[in-house]
């Protein structure tokens, strides 16, 4: 088990039980206890957990942190890699596509399929890298200001900026996901072009996996009402599927 496979799976169990005694994951990983201190602290220094007395705890309910990119990419990254899998098959030749920023929507770059011809307009660089080495795709990156830990890019005037492209279908990710509040997220600038672009777009999709379900980061983005389509893997609660097909919301399982 690689460093990405342990802390992949010290997470999922987080998610569970919310805190673990640091003696319980030794037993279950097999594992050295200077192996698990430098795997518990790429965890703390991104953000994701807290280590007191024997025990490490989930930062998660009230999302007052976002771990790294680099980070979310290797949490579960299974289930990620179906949702992009499923929102690649509802592409079509000449669409004109906006992929946000999210480890999920990194995905869906970097297996965008060469069968067709894509236009792809994007506020963030690594999905940029991704689709640069794929010649059959003319991709887009939106002019502003770079967050340098996130490498996304701000519009001054996200309106105008967006004013250039036609947007056929849009791909939009989100650190929280609520019934109630819509989607969430952390930073203004990613979230005035995750609004902008909902307005935009012909057809709005949003992508996340089941864990984003029945959270809530601290600045809102809009309701779950403003989507026609959400892909999710099919781990997503039953009761949860119902209530958003009765919003009128297209619910695609991975």
């Amino acid at each position: 088990m690689n460093k990405l496979e342990r802390i992949d799976k010290i997470y999922r169990k987080l998610q569970i039980e919310k805190s673990l005694k640091i003696k319980d994951i030794l037993g279950e990983l097999n594992i050295s206890l200077a192996t698990l201190r430098r795997d518990l602290t790429i965890m703390e220094n991104n953000g994701v957990i807290y280590k007191s007395y024997g025990f490490i705890r989930l930062i998660d309910k009230d999302m007052k942190y976002e771990p790294t990119y680099i980070y979310r990419l290797s949490i579960n990254k299974d289930l990620k890699i179906r949702v992009a899998k499923k929102a690649i098959e509802i592409l079509k030749d000449r669409d004109s596509i906006f992929l946000d920023v999210g480890s999920s929507i990194l995905n869906i770059a970097e297996l965008l399929p060469i069968s067709i011809e894509l236009t792809v307009i994007t506020s963030w660089i690594p999905n940029v890298i991704k689709i640069s080495g794929q010649k059959k795709h003319q991709c887009f990156l939106i002019g502003g200001e770079v967050r340098k830990a996130e490498l996304s890019v701000g519009a001054i005037d996200i309106k105008r900026e967006l004013s250039l492209y036609n947007i056929t279908k849009a791909f939009i990710g989100a650190s929280g996901i609520s019934l109630e509040k819509g989607i969430s997220d952390y930073f203004d600038i990613e979230i005035k072009t995750k609004q902008e672009v909902i307005r935009k777009a012909e057809e709005k999709i949003l992508i996340g996996d089941s864990t984003k379900f029945n959270k809530i980061g601290p600045l809102n983005i809009c309701r779950l009402e403003e989507f026609d389509k959400i892909i999710v893997d099919d781990n997503l609660d039953k009761e949860i599927i119902s209530k958003l097909e009765k919003k009128g919301i297209e619910v695609i399982l991975a």
